[in-house]
This record gives C-alpha cells, structure tokens and sequence, in this order.
C-alpha cells in the first residue's frame, strides 16, 4: 500500500510539473506573439523613419547652397544658426567685397552729416603669419604714388591694450571710452589732411606672451563706424598651417619668443580666427574685403577690382602698387619641419570647424 500511495504522489507531481510547463509554454508563446507584433511595429516604425530621413536628405541636398555656414558666437546679435556641410554659393567669397547679408549687417545710418568728412579707416585683421608684411609693401607703394595715408604699424596702445598681457587688464580695458580717446587724436589729424588711416600690422594676438584677449576688437571699431571714421576691414586668411610655421619661423632666434612652439602658436591662431570669423556677419556691408594670402602672393591681378572697389582708389593706381609684390618660392621642409606640418594637419583638420566663413572659401 505504501509503495502505491508512493507511486500515486509520483503521477500527481509529473502530472502538476506538466501543466506548469504547459503553462509556462502558453506564457512564453504569448509574448513571442507579442514581442513579433512589437518587432513589427518597429520594423515599420524604422522604415517610414528612413522615408522621411530619406525625403529630409534630398531636400538638404537641394537648398543645402541657400544655408548659411555656422556661426559660433555672435554677441547677442544673431539667434539664428543654421549648420551646411557645403560652402556658400553666394554672399560670402573670398577676394570679393561682402555685400549680402547674413554675411555682412545693414548698417544704421549714424551722423549722416558727417559720413562725408570723417577719415577712411581700413583696418587689416589676421592672425600671424598671415601676410601684413607682404601686404605693407602695398601701402608703402600708394603712398609713394601720392596716396595721402598715416600708417599705423605695430601700436598696441592705438586700440587701448596697453603694453601688458594679463587677462585682467584686456578685461577691465575693453571701453569704448578707451577706444575714442586712444584713437581720436590720429583721426582729427588725417580729417584736416584728407587722408586715410591704414592700421596694418596689428594682428591677432598682439605683443609677446599675449593671449587670445590680446587682439584689436572689429565689433568695437563697428561701434565707433561713422562717429570716429569711415571703417573698412580686409580680412588676411592664409592656410593655418603655414601661418603657424611662418610666425614659429620669425621668432625662433629671438629669447624674448621662446615660448611660441608650434603648439602654442596653433592654439593661438585656432582661437583667433575663431575670434575673427565669429565677428564677420557683424560687420557693415559692402565695407569687408577678405584675401586670401595665397592669391595675395602669386595672384595680386585677381585682388586689383576688389580693392578699388572696397577703398575708392583707381585700378590703375591700386594695379601699380600690387606689382611691387614678387612671388617667391619657399624652400623643400626639412624632415623636422615635415614632421611639424603633419602634426599641425591633423590639428588644423579638427579645428577648423571653428572658423567656417574663413574656410568654406
């Protein structure tokens, strides 16, 4: 009897094990049911999805020229930030004045009364290495050709920065009282001799051991457009590559510019065409001109319209003065300069998204 009842608990517990996994069958085959359904859904979900990435993609590619390039930093002027991976098509070119905006900003007439008798200012920017040497061989030769013009050099204390380099000084120096007072004098002064103001050596940074703050401020001389002078701007872009190089190059027997390696030196030029390219929409238009080195150096032909146009000089003067720049060859890279170049490639190559006026050009 024992062995019975024994056996009789056995066949209850198989049969209870049984219905459990049958159970548990039915549990399992219900979601599987449910999961495929799910999967389904999403499948479908994925598909209409890529539809519609699809339909956004072409219509990217068909207005992708009609969008402006990013830019970074504006200073409260502009929200709008649109992204292309395309250069523009229009507005903005380089060896051409800036003439449409978002590129460029329509001017408020400020002082109509005086526009006709305030001094041209034309005020080149561009980071070291650049080509203010090469071009300062232009205005010598205007000069010489009878151009009445005051050439500012090299003179921090022209745009309020003073001789020291600290971030605090550059932060509590940046007035526009500063401005005025520190270049007014040498306005008033080419106002009475009917001549313009070149500022042609001033570039981004200024004075040793200076860093990004250290650099003359294009929206401040916005500001002070049709008070002070009659502003127009030439923009020098020369590869970043070779502008480091050739500023690491100047200064490399100097004691005084030991520390300009070509990793300091990157990062200053990276930050300051930054600086640069972020201030450009901001600027009036009709009133920028932006060169680049490489034309500026083997093709000045290609320069002579754009400049007659941006400073209301005769082709025939400004050709004149572009043909005392000689191209000149540079020398084959030393495998140390070599490794240099390849090193500030990849450098150049991550940070120029920062500057995508300048190089979408």
């Amino acid at each position: 009897m024992a062995q019975m009842e024994t056996m009789r608990r056995d066949i209850e517990a198989t049969n209870l094990k049984t219905a459990d996994e049958r159970n548990a069958a039915k549990v399992l085959k219900a979601e599987g049911a449910e999961l495929q359904e799910r999967l389904a859904e999403a499948r479908g979900d994925i598909i209409m999805l890529q539809k519609k990435m699809d339909a956004v993609s072409r219509k990217g590619k068909e207005s992708a020229r009609e969008r402006v390039p990013l830019v970074l930093q504006t200073r409260g002027r502009r929200n709008d930030i649109t992204v292309s991976d395309e250069p523009p098509s229009h507005g903005f070119r380089m060896n051409q004045v800036i003439q449409t905006p978002p590129y460029c900003t329509i001017q408020p007439k400020r002082h109509p009364l005086l526009r006709g008798k305030l001094p041209q200012f034309v005020f080149v920017a561009g980071v070291e290495g650049s080509g203010h040497h090469a071009l300062k061989d232009v205005w010598w030769a205007l000069e010489d050709s009878g151009t009445k013009m005051k050439l500012v050099v090299y003179d921090q204390l022209f745009h309020s920065l003073g001789v020291e380099n600290h971030a605090s000084f550059h932060y509590s120096s940046i007035r526009k009282e500063n401005y005025i007072s520190a270049m007014k004098p040498l306005f008033e002064e080419a106002a009475r001799d009917g001549a313009f103001v070149v500022d042609a050596q001033n570039s981004y940074p200024m004075g040793k051991g200076a860093g990004v703050l250290a650099h003359p401020d294009l929206v401040m001389m916005e500001e002070l457009d049709g008070i002070l002078y009659d502003l127009k701007i030439i923009v020098l872009y020369r590869d970043p590559v070779n502008a480091t190089l050739s500023a690491v190059r100047r200064f490399q027997n100097d004691e005084e510019y030991l520390y300009k390696s070509h990793g300091f030196q990157a990062r200053m030029v990276s930050e300051n065409l930054a600086t640069i390219n972020n201030a450009l929409p901001l600027m009036p238009c009709g009133k920028t001109l932006a060169i680049r080195y490489e034309d500026l150096t083997t093709h000045p032909e290609r320069l002579v319209e754009p400049m007659s146009t941006l400073l209301g000089v005769k082709k025939g003067v400004i050709n004149k003065a572009f043909a005392k720049l000689h191209p000149h060859q540079g020398k084959p890279d030393s495998p140390k300069k070599a490794a240099d170049r390849r090193l500030l490639n990849v450098f150049f190559d991550l940070q120029k998204v920062m500057w995508p006026l300048l190089e979408s050009s």
